[in-house]
Protein backbone atom coordinates (compact mmCIF):
# COMPACT_ATOMS: atom_id res chain seq x y z
CA UNK A 1 0.00 0.00 0.00
CA UNK A 2 2.87 2.40 0.74
CA UNK A 3 4.05 2.04 -2.87
CA UNK A 4 0.60 2.97 -4.19
CA UNK A 5 0.36 5.96 -1.83
CA UNK A 6 3.84 7.12 -2.84
CA UNK A 7 2.88 6.80 -6.52
CA UNK A 8 -0.32 8.82 -5.97
CA UNK A 9 1.71 11.57 -4.28
CA UNK A 10 4.28 11.49 -7.09
CA UNK A 11 1.45 11.83 -9.64
CA UNK A 12 0.04 14.77 -7.68
CA UNK A 13 3.37 16.65 -7.60
CA UNK A 14 4.16 15.74 -11.24
CA UNK A 15 1.27 17.86 -12.54
CA UNK A 16 3.18 21.13 -12.09
CA UNK A 17 5.05 22.98 -14.84
CA UNK A 18 7.02 26.18 -15.33
CA UNK A 19 6.49 27.96 -18.66
CA UNK A 20 4.85 24.82 -20.08
CA UNK A 21 7.72 22.51 -19.10
CA UNK A 22 7.00 19.78 -16.56
CA UNK A 23 8.95 20.12 -13.31
CA UNK A 24 10.80 16.85 -12.55
CA UNK A 25 9.72 15.15 -9.30
CA UNK A 26 11.80 13.01 -6.92
CA UNK A 27 11.34 11.51 -3.51
CA UNK A 28 13.37 13.40 -0.91
CA UNK A 29 16.94 12.14 -0.90
CA UNK A 30 16.69 10.62 -4.38
CA UNK A 31 17.62 13.53 -6.66
CA UNK A 32 20.15 12.40 -9.28
CA UNK A 33 23.56 14.09 -9.25
CA UNK A 34 23.66 16.97 -11.72
CA UNK A 35 19.88 17.39 -11.86
CA UNK A 36 18.96 20.71 -13.45
CA UNK A 37 16.67 23.19 -11.71
CA UNK A 38 13.82 23.55 -11.02
CA UNK A 39 12.72 20.26 -9.50
CA UNK A 40 10.33 19.08 -6.80
CA UNK A 41 11.12 16.77 -3.88
CA UNK A 42 8.48 15.24 -1.64
CA UNK A 43 8.41 13.08 1.47
CA UNK A 44 7.08 9.56 1.15
CA UNK A 45 4.94 8.18 3.96
CA UNK A 46 6.46 5.80 6.48
CA UNK A 47 4.91 2.34 6.76
CA UNK A 48 4.39 2.84 10.51
CA UNK A 49 2.31 6.01 10.09
CA UNK A 50 -0.86 5.02 8.28
CA UNK A 51 -3.14 7.59 9.94
CA UNK A 52 -2.89 11.29 9.23
CA UNK A 53 0.64 12.09 8.15
CA UNK A 54 2.19 15.56 8.01
CA UNK A 55 4.38 15.73 4.90
CA UNK A 56 6.36 18.33 2.98
CA UNK A 57 7.25 19.02 -0.61
CA UNK A 58 9.91 21.42 -1.85
CA UNK A 59 10.43 23.03 -5.22
CA UNK A 60 14.05 24.08 -5.77
CA UNK A 61 15.06 26.97 -8.05
CA UNK A 62 18.41 28.33 -9.19
CA UNK A 63 18.84 30.96 -11.91
CA UNK A 64 21.54 33.47 -12.76
CA UNK A 65 18.93 36.15 -12.06
CA UNK A 66 17.48 35.50 -8.59
CA UNK A 67 14.37 37.52 -9.52
CA UNK A 68 13.52 34.77 -12.03
CA UNK A 69 13.74 32.18 -9.24
CA UNK A 70 11.47 34.26 -7.00
CA UNK A 71 8.91 34.63 -9.82
CA UNK A 72 9.02 30.88 -10.52
CA UNK A 73 8.52 30.08 -6.84
CA UNK A 74 5.53 32.39 -6.66
CA UNK A 75 4.01 30.84 -9.80
CA UNK A 76 4.49 27.33 -8.33
CA UNK A 77 2.84 28.33 -5.05
CA UNK A 78 -0.11 29.84 -6.92
CA UNK A 79 -0.51 26.61 -8.89
CA UNK A 80 -0.40 24.51 -5.70
CA UNK A 81 -3.02 26.74 -4.06
CA UNK A 82 -5.33 26.21 -7.06
CA UNK A 83 -5.17 22.41 -7.01
CA UNK A 84 -5.06 21.94 -3.22
CA UNK A 85 -8.04 23.93 -1.93
CA UNK A 86 -8.59 24.70 1.74
CA UNK A 87 -11.26 21.99 1.94
CA UNK A 88 -8.79 19.37 0.68
CA UNK A 89 -8.37 17.08 -2.30
CA UNK A 90 -9.19 13.40 -2.71
CA UNK A 91 -6.78 11.08 -4.55
CA UNK A 92 -8.33 7.69 -5.41
CA UNK A 93 -6.48 4.45 -4.62
CA UNK A 94 -7.29 0.84 -5.47
CA UNK A 95 -8.73 0.09 -2.00
CA UNK A 96 -9.51 3.52 -0.64
CA UNK A 97 -8.35 7.07 -1.06
CA UNK A 98 -5.98 9.72 0.19
CA UNK A 99 -7.20 13.05 1.41
CA UNK A 100 -4.69 15.87 1.05
CA UNK A 101 -5.14 18.98 3.18
CA UNK A 102 -3.12 22.11 3.56
CA UNK A 103 -0.84 21.97 6.58
CA UNK A 104 -2.25 23.41 9.78
CA UNK A 105 0.84 25.58 10.33
CA UNK A 106 2.94 27.01 7.52
CA UNK A 107 1.26 25.88 4.31
CA UNK A 108 3.67 27.83 2.09
CA UNK A 109 7.10 28.78 3.31
CA UNK A 110 10.08 30.37 1.46
CA UNK A 111 13.71 29.55 2.04
CA UNK A 112 17.27 29.90 0.79
CA UNK A 113 19.95 27.22 0.87
CA UNK A 114 22.49 27.92 3.62
CA UNK A 115 25.53 27.17 1.43
CA UNK A 116 24.32 28.37 -1.98
CA UNK A 117 22.49 31.70 -1.71
CA UNK A 118 21.41 31.46 -5.38
CA UNK A 119 19.47 28.28 -4.57
CA UNK A 120 16.03 29.05 -3.19
CA UNK A 121 13.08 26.83 -2.39
CA UNK A 122 9.39 26.93 -1.76
CA UNK A 123 8.13 24.51 0.87
CA UNK A 124 4.57 23.19 1.00
CA UNK A 125 3.39 21.73 4.29
CA UNK A 126 0.42 19.39 3.89
CA UNK A 127 -1.30 16.48 5.57
CA UNK A 128 -2.32 13.17 4.07
CA UNK A 129 -4.96 10.87 5.52
CA UNK A 130 -5.51 7.35 4.17
CA UNK A 131 -9.03 5.93 4.09
CA UNK A 132 -9.97 2.36 3.21
CA UNK A 133 -13.23 1.33 1.54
Amino acid sequence: MIAEITRALWDFWAQFAINGTAIPVFQSGAVPDGQEFPYITFDAPRPDSMGTMPLTAFCWFRNADKAVSFAQRLAWWEAVEKVLPKEGLQLPLSVGCLMLHRGSGDFLHPGTDEEDKNLIFGRVGYEVTYYTL
